[in-house]
């Protein structure tokens, strides 16, 4: 069994936490339905679905579906009526950024006054996808306020006049609110871990579609008459023919062994993977996994199916890859924009410095 929360505004004015429906679904099929009033916080919506929630991590049932539709009526229709989707990766403990990520989630660590979690859906928005999960912590809510608009803020600040304060917040929420996200839980303490687990929670959400499969913490900035948005697309594109497609990125030689490091083969006027080797100072290539890929049903499948690395103990997005290599072929797209690791030391600093030049020399283009 599992649970759907759906917040409804029947009115602009009015907060989006007015009207809650509440569906039961069983495997089964069968459906009931709630609808409420609720009060002015959304406190209650999230302590029901944790309450009412199945046990079994692996289940769909630890999602919360939250469809966005900022100007009026929500509508809950199936996950399934699109033909793209994307999981977007953020479970996990942070331990590069410990002490700070023990308290704080790693992909809500700042870049200036963002989420580095933001771009990365603001990215997949732009590019045109509407269907999104977010694989997080057991537990976690944070990314779930932040994804509906921080309406406890909204309240908040309302209430004490400061209405204005808001506006930076639903700025933000306008960049993503064509997307409607789904929230998936992973319990990272289960034993089973590492770059391929989210795959199997999110399977019934990503069904027979196409699949962004993304890590949270990344960011990719644009050059000078460069685009993300166009990124994305060339990720989608660099699939065409293949199983899947993977993102890379150029990065010094002395960074090589923080990185699996790919070899590239040319294809026709493309990219094929030709090798991937796992954060080794001798591997060869100069091109970085920045870990964005591009997934077709085969592929996606290939990702839930794969078993622990006898080497690390955890299951691996890369040896799937490899594997798909080996039957069939992997696209490969060279990101035009410079990547940064954002759940490192070095690489938040970095990108918060890149960010900061950015917006002082394009404001017009910086979030």
């Amino acid at each position: 069994m599992y649970l759907i929360l759906e917040t409804r505004s029947d009115s602009p004015g009015q907060s989006p936490a007015s009207l809650v429906k509440v569906l039961l679904a069983s495997e089964r099929g069968d459906l009931w339905e709630v609808t409420w009033a609720a009060s002015e916080s959304t406190h209650a919506q999230w302590a029901l679905w944790r309450s009412c929630r199945p046990k079994t991590a692996g289940e769909h049932a630890n999602a919360m579906r939250v469809p966005q539709s900022r100007g009026g009526t929500g509508m809950l229709g199936p996950m399934s009526d699109l033909d793209e989707c994307a999981v977007v990766l953020t479970a996990g403990y942070g331990s590069r950024l410990f002490p700070v990520t023990a308290v704080v989630q790693k992909s809500l660590m700042p870049i200036l006054n963002y989420p580095v979690l933001h771009y990365v859906l603001a990215d997949l928005v732009a590019a045109g996808v509407r269907d999104i999960a977010i694989v997080v912590d057991q537990g976690d809510r944070a990314i779930g306020e932040y994804v509906t608009g921080v309406p406890t803020a909204r309240e908040e600040l309302a209430s004490r006049g400061w209405a204005r304060k808001y506006q930076a917040i639903e700025a933000a929420h306008t960049e993503l609110a064509a997307a409607r996200f789904t929230l998936i839980e992973q319990d990272v303490s289960s034993g089973d871990y590492g770059t391929a687990v989210p795959a199997s929670l999110a399977a019934e959400f990503v069904g027979d579609r196409c699949c962004f499969y993304s890590s949270g913490d990344d960011l990719l900035l644009a050059p000078v008459g460069g685009s993300n948005t166009a990124d994305v697309a060339a990720l989608r594109a660099a699939a065409d023919g293949c199983a899947a497609a993977m993102q890379v990125a150029r990065v010094p030689a002395e960074r090589k062994d923080r990185y699996g490091m790919v070899e590239l083969e040319a294809r026709g006027s493309g990219w094929r993977l030709g090798s991937l080797t796992e954060k080794s100072s001798a591997a060869r290539g100069s091109y970085a996994n920045i870990s964005r890929y591009y997934l077709t049903p085969e592929a996606f499948r290939t990702v839930c199916s794969i078993g622990r690395n006898p080497e690390t103990g955890e299951r691996m997005i890369t040896d799937a890859l490899v594997r798909l290599q080996q039957d069939s072929s992997v696209g490969v797209s060279i990101a035009s924009g410079s990547y940064y690791d954002c759940g490192s030391v070095d690489g938040w600093h970095e990108a918060n410095v890149a960010m900061h030049r950015f917006s002082r020399e394009r404001p017009a283009d910086c979030r």
